[in-house]
């Protein structure tokens, strides 16, 4: 394993933007899941892979299980004809903000309006909840159209820094 250097783009909003979930002529639902550890990381490594997620990868079992039963940690599980298609993870956390932590798709279903659909419903439920600000990060290594799709919804770049990410070797995965 090593580390690299990444450009990440932080973002965020402060008013709920009153977006409607784009129309889709597929039997999408997106419902709660609390997964286990094992669980979790396979949809992680699913979803994640091709963009070389790992922070999740690289912590301990009990420090992931620590995140991911936490009752301000919500995890939503996208399905398309009830097959998995990628999960939704808010963070509610920290005192009148929430954290869109994850939201990604399983590569067969990328490029078919359902990131889209995704981030509009996370929206929503974030609003839901009345933060004062709704933020989220990415960066360089995500999917290239995700920056505007960020944009076009709403959400402002409020910085832009330099970090460092694992990147795990393919046997890591």
């Amino acid at each position: 394993m090593k580390t690299i250097k990444v450009e990440t783009t932080y973002f965020e909003m402060f008013e709920d933007p009153k977006l409607g979930l784009p129309s889709n002529d597929n039997n999408i639902s997106i419902e709660k899941h609390v997964p286990t550890v094992d669980d979790y990381r396979k949809l992680f490594i699913a979803v994640g892979k091709n963009w070389l997620w790992s922070s999740r990868l690289v912590m301990t079992k009990e420090e992931l299980e620590k995140i991911i039963t936490d009752n301000n940690v919500e995890i939503y599980l996208l399905k398309i004809d009830g097959t998995t298609a990628g999960f939704i993870e808010l963070d509610r956390s920290f005192e009148n903000d929430i954290e869109l932590a994850f939201l990604g798709l399983i590569p067969d279903f990328i490029g078919k309006g359902f990131g889209k659909y995704c981030l509009h419903w996370a929206i929503q439920k974030s609003w839901f909840y009345n933060p004062k600000r709704l933020w989220l990060h990415t960066c360089k290594l995500d999917h290239p159209n995700a920056m505007e799709l960020y944009k076009k919804v709403g959400f402002k770049v409020y910085k832009v820094s330099m970090i460092e990410e694992y990147i795990l070797n393919e046997s890591d995965y």
